[in-house]
C-alpha cells in the first residue's frame, strides 16, 4: 500500500524536493536516483473484464507471473529498475544511457510475453527527462504515447513519445483551423 501510495504522489509530485522524493523511494525499497525514461503499459484486456473474480484473476496472472519476465527483459539495461503495477497499467521507471535499440528489442519482447498470455497491451515510452521532478510530465508523454500509438498504429505496439508528437501537433493544428474558420465565419456576418 506505502508503494501504491508513493508511486501516486510521484504523478503528482507531491514532494518539497528530490531528495525527500529520493528518501520515500528508498523507504519503500526503490531507487529512483538517477532515472530518465518513463514506460507505460496499457492492460488492454483489462476494460474487457466483467467481474472483481476475473480481475482478481488477471491481476494475479501479471503479478505473478508477467511482472518477473518483464523485470527479467528490463534489468539488462537498468540493474535497478522500478517497475509498479497500478491498476490496469505497469509503470517502469529506468535509466537509459545512449541503449534505444536496446530498449526496442526489450519492449518487443516484452509484447511477446503477453502476446503469450493473450493480453492486448499498448506501451509508451516518455523522451529522457533530466530531474526526476519531471516523472509527471514523463507519464503524460508515455499515456499520449500508447493512446496515439494504438489509435494510429494498433495495439501491441511499443511506440515513443517522439514518434508521435507530429500527430500532436496536426490534431493542434486541426482545431487551430476550426477555431480560424469560426472566427471567420463570424466576422463575415
Amino acid at each position: 500500500m506505502y508503494v501504491h501510495e508513493y508511486v501516486t504522489d510521484l504523478l503528482v509530485w507531491n514532494f518539497r524536493t528530490e531528495n525527500e522524493a529520493i528518501t520515500r523511494g528508498m523507504e519503500a525499497g526503490l531507487q529512483l536516483k538517477n532515472k530518465n525514461i518513463f514506460i507505460l503499459i496499457n492492460l488492454n484486456s483489462f476494460r474487457n473484464l466483467n467481474d472483481i473474480d476475473k480481475e482478481s484473476l488477471y491481476v494475479k496472472q501479471v503479478r505473478i507471473e508477467i511482472l518477473p519476465k518483464i523485470h527479467q527483459k528490463i534489468i539488462n539495461i537498468d540493474a535497478e529498475v522500478f517497475l509498479h503495477l497500478y491498476s490496469d497499467q505497469i509503470f517502469i521507471l529506468l535509466y537509459l544511457k545512449n541503449q534505444k535499440e536496446a530498449l526496442t528489442v526489450q519492449m518487443d519482447n516484452i509484447i511477446h510475453i503477453f502476446e503469450q498470455n493473450k493480453i492486448s497491451v499498448s506501451i509508451g515510452i516518455s523522451e529522457e527527462f533530466q530531474s526526476i521532478k519531471n516523472i509527471p510530465t514523463a507519464y503524460k508523454q508515455a499515456t499520449q504515447a500508447y493512446i496515439l500509438g494504438r489509435h494510429y498504429f494498433g495495439e501491441q505496439k511499443a511506440i515513443y513519445y517522439e514518434d508521435v508528437y507530429f500527430f500532436q501537433e496536426v490534431m493542434k493544428l486541426r482545431e487551430k483551423k476550426s477555431l480560424f474558420c469560426l472566427v471567420k465565419k463570424y466576422y463575415k456576418s
